[in-house]
């Protein structure tokens, strides 16, 4: 729906046919934290207001929600995942990268990989954010830029 860069990905009749059609039939949904502000109506500033919102979402929709915090100002990344009602707090050292594009969309990729491949889903974030942790490390020039590099090592 909003990139890092705050760019709007989606138009708003699109963005209300995604909660009202699409995400009732989700499992999980990985927004950051400009998204979990539209998908929750609130404000997300500090660790409390992402668990909020975590819930709000989660709740609306009758799916699990990780609200991914890498836009938070912290030194530790903190991503909350709320499952029926449960909290759980996924906090990783941030990676200093030059770019970060792309990172919620391995994120999510990765986490539909894991829960494919069976884990269950507070396994399979866990996975997911190591997996996204090691591409940014791995980052090496192409070009003007840095992407994300998801080669094994």
């Amino acid at each position: 729906m909003i990139a890092t860069s705050g760019a709007r990905l989606l138009q708003e009749d699109a963005v209300l046919a995604l909660c009202a059609e699409l995400l009732p039939l989700a499992t999980v949904v990985t927004p950051n934290v400009p998204e979990a502000e539209v998908l929750s109506g609130r404000r997300i500033r500090t660790l409390d207001d992402l668990c909020n919102a975590a819930l709000v979402i989660s709740d609306r929709f009758g799916i699990a929600c990780v609200v991914k915090g890498g836009h938070l100002d912290r030194k530790l990344v903190p991503d909350i995942l709320c499952e029926k009602g449960e909290i759980a707090l996924y906090d990783g050292p941030r990676v200093k990268a030059r770019e970060t594009h792309g990172t919620g969309c391995a994120f999510s990729a990765a986490l539909a990989a894991a829960l494919a491949k069976g884990q269950p889903l507070r396994k399979a974030v866990a996975t997911a954010k190591a997996f996204v942790r090691k591409a940014l490390q791995r980052s090496v020039r192409a070009g003007k830029h840095y992407p994300l590099n998801f080669l094994p090592s």
